[in-house]
């Protein structure tokens, strides 16, 4: 029942979010910072992800995105009505129990490609440009595009990144 609430919240809130952000952010408090891509983050107001929470301030909504932004680890964050920021360094995908229900707070997660069959990734150099790989390791992909995802293991160096398609079989 939970998840079916979230599938609708998220195609109701997904939300592409920085390009005015950004633009908001340097105006209002002199912060410079520089993308080089669109990030997306998932907004889903009325929820709150706990656990592995990194950080914890007071500040608006914009100065939370910001330091999400902009801080190394950090995958999503909380925004309560007080005004109190929570960071963390976990998305409400990778750990959907820990998302809970409140009517005091909105939740904001980057859109993640590759760690999830759900969210699958075009390759392993997709991964790398969208600058959401962590090192080596398994991640799924869809290089047809055509909802066949696969798990490969990506090797992502300094040398450039690649790809080992990483079989499964159901022996009887």
């Amino acid at each position: 029942m939970i998840k079916k609430i979230i599938q609708l919240i998220l195609v109701a809130t997904t939300c592409v979010m920085f390009e005015a952000f950004i633009a908001h952010t340097v105006a209002t408090t002199g912060f410079e910072i520089t993308l080089t891509q669109e990030k997306i983050y998932e907004r889903l107001e009325g929820f709150k992800l706990v656990g592995h929470v990194t950080e914890t301030f007071f500040a608006d909504e914009f100065e939370c995105g910001l330091r999400c932004l902009t801080t190394e680890g950090c995958l999503s964050c909380n925004i309560f009505s007080d005004g109190k920021c929570q960071l963390s360094n976990l998305t409400w995908q990778s750990s959907p129990n820990n998302l809970k229900g409140t009517v005091s707070s909105t939740y904001y997660g980057k859109d993640i490609r590759g760690w999830f069959s759900s969210r699958p990734a075009i390759s392993c150099k997709h991964i790398v440009d969208a600058e959401d790989s962590k090192g080596k390791g398994e991640y799924w992909i869809d290089p047809e595009n055509d909802g066949n995802p696969l798990k490969v293991l990506c090797d992502i160096s300094d040398d450039g990144c690649k790809c080992l398609m990483i079989m499964t079989m159901n022996l009887r």
